[in-house]
């Protein structure tokens, strides 16, 4: 019970310090007064972070990596990074971001086609993506480590 209360709390102060660092401290820096619509947005993009992350640790990760499906595994993580950008730019354009905040610093790239991107969110969905999947691997290492030694105890009894 206590070990599920501290990884709980853990994922709390680590959603809040990301957060906080990635998503509103830095706009705050930026000197100009944000619209209500920038900081829905923010919130939007900070539920989206969530829900690769979540669905990478239980559901990828679980049902893909350690089946030993590697190649599954990168075209799910690839399409999960496809579709957050889309979303992303999506949301910008619904909320009018660019409209709405003049004199903005700027991320923006062009590609050949001359469509704009923004590779902030595509570099945070990767950074999330292997933060999660070092935490799953370090997770079922320890787990494997704890019965490697129960079993040990056991046989010396």
């Amino acid at each position: 019970m206590l070990r599920r209360q501290a990884n709980l709390l853990s994922h709390i102060i680590g959603w809040l310090l990301l957060s906080f660092v990635v998503l509103f401290y830095h706009p705050l820096t930026w000197g100009i007064t944000l619209p209500i619509r920038f900081w829905l947005k923010q919130i939007l993009l900070l539920g989206m972070l969530m829900g690769v992350f979540y669905l990478n640790i239980y559901f990828l990760i679980p049902k893909l990596l350690s089946k030993k499906e590697r190649l599954w595994y990168i075209v799910s993580v690839s399409v999960l990074i496809v579709l957050s950008t889309l979303l992303n730019n999506y949301a910008n354009l619904v909320f009018n971001i660019y409209g709405l905040i003049k004199n903005r610093p700027t991320r923006i790239s062009q590609n050949n086609f001359g469509l704009a991107y923004d590779t902030y969110i595509p570099t945070v969905m990767l950074l999330l993506i292997g933060f999660g999947t070092t935490i799953s691997f370090i997770k079922k290492w320890h787990e494997e480590v704890s019965l490697r030694q129960q079993l040990e105890q056991e046989n010396i009894k």
